[in-house]
């Protein structure tokens, strides 16, 4: 399936805001999947579909933690391999895993 062939976009409206207009259409754009602000403009302008995003904070707090086991779960297989083992209490580092785990839990049900 070919994609129609845009024309060229060769004519220019200047627009005036004042700080706090500007900001508030800056922020909408930041949340939304728009590449750039002049597409986001003319979406607005034309009464396009825009699509937003939404973080959920809780759950990036969650994906960080996850990190954080995975990152000390590679140390651990690493220091395995190497046969440094014996220097990285690996008893200390699971009590780590286990209470990251905890907190996960403690985070995804409150």
């Amino acid at each position: 399936m070919k994609r129609k062939k845009q024309p060229l976009r060769n004519k220019g409206v200047i627009i005036y805001f004042n700080q706090e207009e500007f900001d508030e259409l800056k922020m909408q754009k930041e949340h939304s999947t728009c590449p750039n602000f002049s597409l986001y403009l003319r979406k607005r302008l034309f009464g396009q579909k825009i699509v937003t995003t939404y973080r959920n904070l809780s759950q990036d707090d969650i994906l960080e933690e996850i990190s954080k086991v995975q990152k000390s779960l590679q140390v651990l297989a690493k220091a395995e391999r190497t046969g440094f083992a014996g220097e990285i209490s690996l008893e200390q580092h699971i009590n780590q895993l286990k209470e990251l785990i905890k907190r996960l839990l403690e985070l995804w049900l409150p």
